[in-house]
């Protein structure tokens, strides 16, 4: 071996391949961020309806052990009566029929708040066993309008199909030429004699011309093509999705707004004082007391599930619309 070389080699691809390799790495990092906040989004709207059934779970229980009571006292009532011949036998049954109804739905709620509890601590840990407090949380106010274009599944698919562009655009950069540079030093060895070699600097320059290459070409820019305008498609149905979800949602919420609204403005009071009015006249019949009393644990409930709804229905409208920032 007479000589001994070193170099460098250096490949440049064709046309702006570099430029939209990196754009093709925005638009994919672009994409992951938004995943990420969907998933935040996400993993927060669930974790909501979790803690605000919980909630219902609980204040139902509570509620529950209010007719409890009720139900014992007319039932020792109705065996008193009995007892001085003033009540039926008949009234008895009815009252044992009513507590053992009340007794029948207390262990489903126990287990269903027991079982809401353990999916909860999944997401808070051990804060999931932390007493509720009396009144529900209180959600963030909901912005004025709605773009779906800032929702993250929007952006992500918009990402895909700026990602699918970029893939066209390198696609048809293969029809451009490529170019190599190649440079080397050479150190030469002295001659048997011993006379000096001089050494010896290589420069190449290399190009891939892209010739007889057509076919392959044409086919893989008319996949990319095909693949950027399905990515699209998908972007304008999902701004449509989401408009359509908003829509919705935004209808349900404005209707259990309007049931929140009849029951607090007229069903309670009118209950309130229909049960006022049954204890301070002496009903001719308990019975009458005692289902005016269950009327109004049960409209108290029913306005308990109602406010438990309007609170999921817009932990849902804010996964769409985002919540303000500080």
């Amino acid at each position: 071996m007479t000589m001994s070389m070193i170099g460098v080699r250096q490949a440049f691809p064709p046309g702006n391949t570099l430029g939209i390799r990196t754009r093709r790495a925005e638009q994919e990092l672009t994409r992951e961020q938004a995943r990420l906040e969907i998933e935040r989004r996400g993993l927060l709207k669930q974790v909501r309806a979790l803690w605000f059934d919980l909630y219902l779970a609980n204040r139902s229980l509570e509620i529950l052990a209010a007719s409890r009571q009720l139900a014992r006292r007319d039932l020792e009532a109705a065996e008193g009566r009995y007892r001085a011949a003033q009540e039926s036998q008949r009234a008895i049954f009815v009252a044992r029929q009513v507590l053992a109804r009340v007794n029948e739905r207390e262990p489903m709620l126990r287990a269903q708040a027991e079982r809401l509890r353990a999916q909860l601590q999944r997401f808070i840990g051990a804060a999931a066993r932390i007493p509720l407090p009396e009144a529900p949380a209180v959600l963030p106010a909901l912005p004025g309008d709605f773009d779906p274009t800032r929702h993250p599944e929007w952006l992500a698919a918009q990402a895909d199909r700026e990602t699918m562009r970029a893939e066209v655009d390198m696609a048809r950069q293969d029809y451009k030429p490529g170019m190599m540079f190649d440079l080397s030093y050479g150190f030469r060895r002295p001659m048997p004699d011993g006379t000096e070699r001089p050494d010896m600097v290589t420069a190449m320059v290399t190009f891939d011309l892209p010739i007889f290459r057509a076919k392959r070409q044409d086919r893989r820019l008319a996949e990319k093509q095909g693949l950027a305008a399905a990515a699209g498609f998908e972007t304008e149905d999902k701004r449509r999705e989401l408009q359509s979800m908003y829509a919705a949602a935004r209808a349900e919420h404005e209707a259990t707004a309007a049931r929140m609204r009849v029951f607090e403005e007229q069903l309670l009071p009118n209950i309130r004082r229909e049960t006022q009015i049954t204890i301070a006249g002496f009903a001719s019949e308990q019975s009458m007391l005692r289902e005016a009393r269950l009327k109004e644990l049960d409209a108290n409930l029913e306005f308990l599930r109602l406010r438990v709804e309007l609170a999921k229905s817009q932990a849902e409208l804010l996964y769409l619309t985002g919540e303000p920032q500080p």
